[in-house]
């Protein structure tokens, strides 16, 4: 009798638990569906006026046609960026703030900080990956080689005696990395911006550099630079010319900058998927397409999955790079 009791009870138990999950699953399906009633915010962690702030509105004024309620772009720079990324992850996980998150920002800077204010993966929901924006070696027009295997043969026998630069976290870490893969000594020159950079390129101040796109392939185009290679997968459209990393003897340099919609971490996954269809929608887009392009960005966008899987996978990537250039 009593074990039959308890059967009973554990029944009724599972019964009851299984009720609630259906009603949660209900209410998170009726909040979606209305979702969003009123204004989103997009948080992003660079001044007005950047490839990134570009990036943001163009997307966002695509998505908020077929949504229904305004995006509006909320800039929160400083910090390296880490700003704006401790602000959005500690939002209401309600839909109605997002973060537009780069690679530096969610992979590179927790391993630069003993004590990061976010996690990239416990903290946030990945929407989709918006954008990549691949980088590239040039090189002066005063450098003593033309190529990049013939200036990596040169810095092999003078330690040393060649410069090479970058203007963020990607391109400083992609010159340690670039020495470290061919045993070379180079002395790094680190530059504020992209402005005083190419200024020093251009008067052969520096030998070497890791670049964005635009405006360099205009200085490669008018013979200004030398075109070294690209971190693409493929060689650039608007530089035929130029090797990849791959076919000049790097592969382990491959790689672009991705930029990628995020929420806060408990976001109901109605939302998540909801967003998600909006974001695909919008980079399919052709005007937004080639607005993009014309700051050097390809649409790439992604499962939620295949999202927080590349954040993963890019945290074990760049982690012992960053140790490794710390360390030295």
């Amino acid at each position: 009798m009593i074990g039959f009791y308890l059967k009973g009870c554990v029944t009724m138990i599972r019964f009851a638990m299984a009720a609630v999950a259906a009603m949660s699953c209900c209410f998170s399906s009726v909040h979606a569906q209305q979702y969003p009633v009123k204004p989103v915010r997009l948080v992003h962690s660079f001044p007005p006026g950047g490839s990134t702030d570009l990036l943001a509105r163009t997307v966002t004024q695509k998505m908020q046609e077929s949504l229904g309620q305004n995006i509006i772009i909320e800039t929160r720079p400083g910090a390296g960026t880490n700003i704006g990324a401790e602000y959005s992850a500690r939002q209401d996980p309600d839909g109605y703030t997002l973060y537009l998150g780069i690679d530096a920002t969610m992979v590179m800077n927790p391993w630069m900080s003993p004590k990061p204010n976010f996690d990239p993966v416990k903290d946030f929901a990945p929407i989709s990956n918006l954008a990549v924006q691949c980088v590239m070696f040039v090189g002066s027009n005063k450098a003593p080689r033309k190529s990049l295997t013939e200036l990596i043969a040169f810095a092999k026998t003078n330690p040393g005696k060649l410069t090479i630069s970058g203007s963020n976290v990607l391109t400083q870490l992609l010159g340690a990395q670039l020495m470290a893969l061919s045993a070379t000594d180079m002395v790094y020159v680190p530059y504020p911006g992209a402005p005083q950079q190419s200024q020093s390129l251009l008067a052969g101040d520096i030998d070497l550099a890791v670049v964005g796109v635009i405006p360099y392939a205009t200085y490669i185009r008018e013979g200004r630079m030398i075109g070294l290679a690209t971190t693409g997968p493929k060689r650039d459209a608007r530089l035929p010319d130029m090797p990849t990393v791959r076919e000049a003897g790097f592969p382990g340099l491959e790689g672009c900058n991705w930029l990628a919609l995020f929420a806060p971490a408990g976001t109901p996954r109605g939302i998540v998927d909801r967003l998600h269809a909006e974001t695909v929608k919008a980079l399919a887009a052709p005007d937004v397409r080639e607005r993009l392009a014309t700051s050097g960005m390809e649409t790439s966008p992604t499962t939620p999955e295949a999202l927080g899987a590349m954040v993963r996978n890019d945290l074990a990537k760049w982690g012992p790079i960053i140790k490794a250039v710390i360390k030295n």
